[in-house]
């Protein structure tokens, strides 16, 4: 799987730097993905984290979870920034990423819950992320004017982050994207 496509559009001259290397392992749920049959039923309870991290660590600077290097690998260099209480976003026109961090809230929870509406997710994939439990979710992998992923991660019980990104230019991964944030945000947490 390739983690990141590399937008044309960063502020940071030189190379950069490599991204980590892949953890990212399909999920032993026996949940197939969502690509599959919709009378297939998805899981409605998340697996559960085995171990904890603390997402409090970039409490109230979520832009601070990624290093200026890895926001240049992933692309966001040249977008505008902004950070807010729990979340770090990057926008230009019509593209928007967001990175959310919850020191209290289990990010798999709701989406399981709703797994059955095919209309928040017509793509509901379990995966690990680092050991984590993750799940990938897509609105609509076959619009062909524009582009989106998510990507939630449990952390702990009681917490995880969230990842987002969208945008009209569909030759952007945005699932590779938002898989390659998740692991730099989880290695800079210290997982």
């Amino acid at each position: 799987m390739v983690l990141a496509t590399a937008c044309s559009q960063s502020a940071d001259p030189s190379p950069a730097p490599p991204l980590p290397p892949s953890t990212t392992t399909p999920s032993t749920s026996t949940a197939p993905p969502s690509t599959t049959s919709t009378a297939t039923a998805r899981p409605t309870v998340p697996p559960t984290a085995s171990r904890t991290l603390n997402v409090s660590k970039f409490a109230g600077h979520t832009c601070d979870s990624l290093t200026p290097q890895q926001v240049a690998t992933l692309g966001l260099g040249g977008l505008e920034r902004l950070d807010a209480t729990t979340r770090c976003r990057w926008s230009q026109g019509r593209t928007t990423f967001d990175i959310d961090l919850y020191p209290d809230k289990n990010t798999l929870v709701l989406p399981y819950q709703e797994s059955a509406d095919h209309n928040r997710a017509a793509v509901f994939e379990p995966f690990e992320i680092r050991g984590f439990p993750a799940l990938k979710r897509q609105i609509s992998p076959d619009r062909r004017h524009s582009s989106d992923c998510n990507i939630s991660v449990a952390l702990g019980q009681d917490r995880g982050i969230y990842i987002a990104g969208f945008g009209w230019d569909t030759s952007v991964d945005w699932c590779a994207k938002s898989v390659a944030a998740a692991e730099f945000v989880i290695q800079n947490l210290g997982g």
